[in-house]
């Protein structure tokens, strides 16, 4: 096929026969908008999916399966916004992504992502801890550029099960403002604190609550907790579907005591907090908050 001025594409639920004729027409068309959502390229080469790109500016890819052993390579010097959503078991290549302003990367151990618990991460063996992880640290040291980013829960269990890769020289996350977790509250999301370490310019972070069902964070937490943070302009957090667990309390505790031009929290109750216990939780919970030591006077706790 010929288009030389298509600039917009949207591959949603095909079969893509080829992979090189796949590499091909991305490489054909001056294309500044690429979406593959739910597409699986059946023919078992061991070609590797190539975006090459210099006019792409928006990439979608959503669970786009090819032949095992391939990888998805993204070359694209001029895009703004990525949005990947796949497994951990999916090998990428990132490169030249020095113009990227948001990214949502949503990586989890199954394709059903309502399938995944924080349960799973810790049944995972030390190899693949190891491999998924220095996957992911890949990630982050590709899209170090962001100004908005927005990262699922994989991301901070995985560091929590395999901490030598701290160890690794990524660089700071110099231009990034607004952070968006989805979080268990689990030890591992104490690894939070990292990524507050590589952010400088930090302004906003949104913490999406999900349910763990795993057991409080030990006592010894304040250990797990103590990298150095620089919030100096750090000033809005959130945290939506907020059950009122002793977790959730140790994190704000934590961000209360560090943030200190920090302006406002926004605390959104999740719905399902209904029975007369829960309801007796809650309410602990927010007269626990509102004791706690804070580093910033001006400091706004509200409940939704």
């Amino acid at each position: 096929m010929s288009l030389h001025q298509l600039n917009s594409l949207m591959l949603d639920g095909f079969e893509i026969p080829s992979i090189e004729s796949f590499n091909s027409l991305c490489s054909s068309c001056p294309l500044s908008e690429l979406r593959i959502i739910r597409c699986d390229t059946w023919k078992t080469d061991l070609n590797h999916l190539t975006i090459d790109s210099l006019y792409l500016q928006t990439l979608e890819l959503n669970y786009v399966a090819v032949p095992a052993g391939s990888i998805i390579k993204l070359n694209a010097p001029n895009i703004t916004s990525f949005f990947c959503k796949d497994e951990m078991s999916q090998e990428y290549s990132l490169r030249n992504l020095s113009s990227l302003v948001t990214a949502d990367i949503t990586m989890s151990l199954v394709r059903n992502e309502k399938e995944e618990s924080a349960n799973s991460y810790l049944r995972l063996s030390e190899e693949q801890s190891g491999i998924y992880g220095k996957r992911m640290m890949e990630f982050l040291g590709a899209i170090d550029n962001v100004k908005d980013l927005q990262l699922s829960s994989g991301f901070l269990e995985l560091l929590s099960k395999a901490p030598d890769l701290l160890d690794c020289q990524l660089p700071e996350f110099s231009n990034l403002q607004y952070l968006k977790l989805k979080v268990w509250f689990t030890r591992g999301c104490m690894q939070t604190t990292y990524l507050l370490k590589i952010s400088p310019n930090l302004k906003s972070i949104l913490l999406a609550s999900k349910e763990s069902g795993l057991p409080d964070i030990e006592e010894n937490w304040e250990a797990t907790s103590s990298l150095p943070c620089v919030l100096s302009k750090f000033r809005y957090v959130e945290i939506t579907e907020v059950e009122g667990c002793d977790n959730e309390l140790k994190l704000l505790g934590f961000l209360l005591q560090s943030a200190n031009v920090l302006e406002e929290v926004a605390l959104f109750i999740r719905y399902t907090v209904g029975s007369p216990e829960r309801v007796k939780q809650v309410k602990r919970f927010r007269d626990q908050l509102r004791a706690l030591p804070r580093a910033s006077s001006s400091v706004n706790i509200m409940f939704f």
